[in-house]
């Protein structure tokens, strides 16, 4: 079958299988083959890109997607993924990824990877989600909205609530009342290494906001500066996350009555050191 563009995350995972279809298709149809009906001078082009000993410029874009015969749509949302996948740094990649992720065709063929996406990259679905362990009566996407610090959208909320349950984090219960699927979830292998990187990104920045929308008695915000050697970092890292172990362990009971958010920050300060 010809590859479907749309459930790739890699360009050159596309662009080879893309190559496979077309040679069986046609016999002919060589690498360079390929490059003459591109308007590319060298017969190796796509190989060195395939391999990756050679980037795609966006301008070479549109002459492959020609000579791959993809449809207007499917060259744009190329871009996009070649953009992505060439990205240098996380800010780059959720740039690209946004196009990605929330293009009709992905939301479509991938929907838990598209619906993963949204979870990670805005800080209220989470704390709608916890909301919901927390109340056990029928509330609405406009109680949620107010409720939330900062207040959100009512439509945020709601569009929140729809990719909850379409992931499986939230499931809607006889009375029309949702309720939490699982009462700890981890987001740890979806892949989404940016996204990720996005989340806690976000949530460093509401730490900093707390310090001005909270007064003290109500946050615990600390830091503490320390030398220490690689071996005592592994050592420190370890008990980091026992604490955070430890942490949830201490949260699970019934008399909640707010959502919290704890972030760990233990990164060097220094290069190091000989």
């Amino acid at each position: 079958m010809r590859p479907l563009i749309y459930e790739y995350d890699d360009y050159r995972q596309f662009l080879s299988d893309s190559y496979k279809y077309l040679k069986n298709k046609k016999p002919q149809f060589s690498y360079r083959y390929f490059s003459k009906k591109a308007g590319f001078t060298s017969p190796n082009y796509l190989k060195l890109i395939i391999d990756g000993k050679r980037n795609l410029s966006v301008e070479a874009i549109p002459k492959i997607a020609n000579a791959i015969e993809l449809k207007p749509s499917e060259t744009k949302f190329l871009t996009s993924l070649v953009l992505f996948n060439q990205a240098t740094t996380p800010k780059e990649q959720l740039k690209y990824s946004e196009k990605i992720f929330r293009t009709r065709s992905v939301k479509r063929s991938r929907p838990i990877t598209a619906a993963t996406f949204e979870y990670l990259t805005h800080w209220y679905y989470v704390a709608i989600r916890e909301l919901f362990g927390i109340i056990d009566r029928k509330i609405t996407p406009g109680w949620i909205a107010r409720k939330l610090t900062p207040s959100i959208k009512v439509k945020e909320a709601q569009d929140a609530i729809d990719h909850l349950v379409e992931l499986g984090f939230l499931r809607k219960n006889s009375d029309g009342n949702y309720s939490q699927a699982e009462s700890h979830l981890s987001t740890a292998d979806s892949g989404l290494n940016f996204a990720m990187a996005a989340f806690h990104e976000g949530m460093i920045v509401k730490g900093k906001e707390a310090i001005e929308r909270f007064p003290r008695e109500i946050r615990e915000i600390s830091s503490v500066s320390l030398r220490i050697s690689s071996e005592e970092f592994e050592i420190l890292r370890e008990k980091i996350i026992d604490f955070r172990e430890n942490f949830i362990e201490t949260s699970e009971h019934d008399s909640s009555d707010r959502v919290y958010q704890l972030n760990i920050q233990f990164f060097p300060l220094s290069e190091k050191l000989k």
